[in-house]
């Protein structure tokens, strides 16, 4: 029996250099996203409700689970991958390039695409395994969401992450051996789409 994943990608975040990418907040902008979403995720009950435990995916989650007293599991397998070991903008986004074109590519202490995108089909799988048949919400992260969506068709490539939006949603059905992104009409994606900007270029 297939679960519903609905992925939230996280609001707008503010890239700060001086902190770990753990602890990015999201910027003003993000912020006012954050409680239109306590409205907007209302749409649709969840049986469970999962997190990244970074940050910007917290406070992404934190209004609408407050305004409707609703608690969630941070979940460690669901951080953004690691691709430097410490942020600079130019540094990154060639890191980020070269890791769409070599799969297996990872710089010393980080980690390749190949092994991010294992990493959150294991988790996505353990999750379904726990809610057979149910709807499950996930606050999570761009580039996992883009590996995800590259799994399920092989022609998704750099310029198409690239134009992911924060925040951002997808459904996937989820089972024991397939993952696959469900086309069906959602008014809870489309509620979503409507507050959601580009993302921000890291």
């Amino acid at each position: 029996m297939s679960t519903l994943i609905y992925y939230l990608r996280h609001a707008q975040s503010k890239p700060d250099p001086s902190v770990d990418t753990s602890n990015w907040p999201l910027s003003e902008l993000g912020y006012q996203q954050a409680e239109k979403l306590a409205d907007v995720l209302s749409i649709s009950k969840f049986a469970k409700i999962y997190s990244s435990p970074y940050r910007r995916c917290l406070e992404t989650i934190a209004p609408y689970c407050k305004k409707h007293s609703l608690t969630y599991q941070s979940v460690d397998e669901l951080k953004e991958r690691k691709l430097v070991a410490s942020y600079n903008r130019k540094n990154y986004q060639e890191v980020h390039r070269k890791s769409w074109i070599y799969f297996s590519f990872a710089l010393p202490g980080c980690e390749s695409s190949k092994d991010a995108q294992k990493r959150i089909m294991t988790s996505l799988k353990d999750i379904a395994r726990e809610h057979p048949g149910e709807k499950v919400l996930i606050s999570g992260h761009g580039q996992l969401l883009a590996l995800l969506l590259k799994h399920i068709n092989p022609n998704f490539g750099f310029s198409d992450q690239r134009r992911l939006f924060n925040p951002d949603m997808k459904v996937f059905k989820v089972s024991a051996d397939q993952i696959t992104e469900s086309q069906a009409p959602c008014a809870l994606q489309s509620a979503v789409k409507e507050i959601a900007v580009p993302a921000v270029k890291f």
